[in-house]
């Protein structure tokens, strides 16, 4: 009965193990599944977004994007390169230098801003500089992709009626 004891308290710590190892499993599954259903939800918005604001090819333009949230840009990346254009992006002066802002707008043939995630400082250089360099500057409502899409179509109507309609690259 002893050995019978025993085994029976092996099996009862092998089978409490497997019972840890499955509860971690659950929890990463669980967690990739909330992950991929978070980017499902975002991709879905995106898609809204950008149908309401269709924008069209940028024909090999440049778009500099000044502030705005750091998890979105990979995103206004992709919205431009789908339209055969480049973006560029300057965090305003959170972690990048601010002089280096003077260059970035050289390169753009139109900079887009959202004025709740940009300093006022940063704005006003930025204005200054796209006057300076006759570069057109929307400034957006919020950070959010749809009022970049609506920027970007802004931005690309001002880029038509330019006189210096060529792409600058």
């Amino acid at each position: 009965t002893r050995s019978r004891l025993e085994g029976a308290e092996r099996d009862t710590k092998q089978w409490a193990q497997l019972a840890r190892q499955e509860g971690d499993r659950n929890l990463r599954l669980e967690s990739e599944l909330s992950t991929a259903r978070a980017e499902l939800a975002q991709a879905s918005r995106d898609a809204v977004a950008e149908s309401a604001h269709p924008v069209p090819d940028l024909t090999r333009r440049c778009v500099l994007y000044v502030g705005g949230r750091h998890g979105l840009i990979s995103h206004f990346r992709d919205v431009v390169e789908r339209r055969n254009g480049t973006l560029l992006h300057h965090d305003g002066g959170i972690e990048e230098r601010p002089k280096r802002i003077g260059g970035l707008v050289s390169q753009a043939d139109a900079v887009l801003c959202p004025l709740d995630c940009v300093s006022h400082e940063a704005c006003v250089r930025l204005k200054r500089l796209c006057r300076h360099h006759a570069t057109p500057l929307v400034s957006l409502h919020s950070a959010g992709l749809s009022a970049f899409t609506q920027g970007l179509s802004e931005a690309v109507g001002l880029l038509v009626t330019s006189p210096a309609a060529e792409p600058r690259s």
